[in-house]
């Protein structure tokens, strides 16, 4: 530790070492929070001396979003930010529109690869058995979820008290149900890729050929979010 560098650049380094943000650390010393423009050595900090991490989310503008590593396998993560597609591709015998513009971070679903399809649900040559992919936003537009935006032309569909998981095909429809969040002065989009079970999805009706396409799962089993997708904005 440098007694001559600041509480701020000790955050820094807390953050490289530690993976929590600077931003949403609040470090406390003999009773007392140690403020970002002052130095260590006017706190009296020595080496071996016991400071306390107190995780402040209020500290930050925006929600943060935090996941254990271990939930990702790397290997499958996927640089779409600069891709522009001109074909159309299929998975589970549906339009699968690919995530231009958005970097995939991969989730670890090796307990779910493992079934008694052999993982064929999260194949990619459009074959009997494969799961069609569907994109869910967590966030608000114009106020609502997307669960009530896409149930409002639901009337005519038989679902139990209304209850469903609701995503879409279109990633330009769950992006308007994107949450936003700040990292390093930037801001960007989250929203969730999945697969869905096709023997149990449920297609709302458009009423106009430029309406979105919302799809519902009854079933929370029939519904798998394989990886987390992030643009900046």
């Amino acid at each position: 530790m440098n007694s001559y560098e600041t509480i701020g650049d000790l955050k820094k380094k807390i953050e490289k070492k530690e993976r929590i943000y600077s931003s949403i650390q609040k470090l406390i010393y003999l009773g007392k929070t140690l403020e970002n423009h002052l130095l260590v050595s006017e706190y009296n900090i020595q080496d071996k001396s016991t400071i306390y991490i107190v995780i402040n989310p209020s500290n930050s503008l925006e929600n943060l979003y935090f996941f254990d590593q271990r939930n990702f396998s790397t290997e499958f993560n996927c640089d779409f930010t600069k891709v522009i597609d001109n074909q159309i591709f299929k998975r589970g015998g549906e339009d699968y529109i690919r995530p231009c513009g958005w970097m995939k971070f991969a989730f670890n679903v090796g307990e779910l690869v493992n079934t008694n399809d052999k993982g064929l649900w999260l194949g990619d040559k459009n074959l009997s058995g494969e799961w069609p992919v569907s994109y869910h936003g967590t966030g608000l537009y114009k106020g609502k979820t997307i669960s009530e935006i896409g149930s409002e032309n639901t009337s005519n569909l038989k679902i139990p008290n209304n209850y469903g998981i609701f995503s879409s095909p279109s990633i330009k429809c769950a992006e308007k149900f994107a949450t936003k969040f700040k990292y390093q002065n930037y801001d960007y989009l989250v929203i969730f890729q999945n697969r869905v079970n096709p023997q149990s999805l449920i297609k709302v009706q458009k009423l106009y050929p430029n309406d979105d396409q919302y799809w519902i799962t009854l079933n929370q089993t029939d519904i798998r979010p394989y990886s987390v997708l992030i643009k900046r904005v």
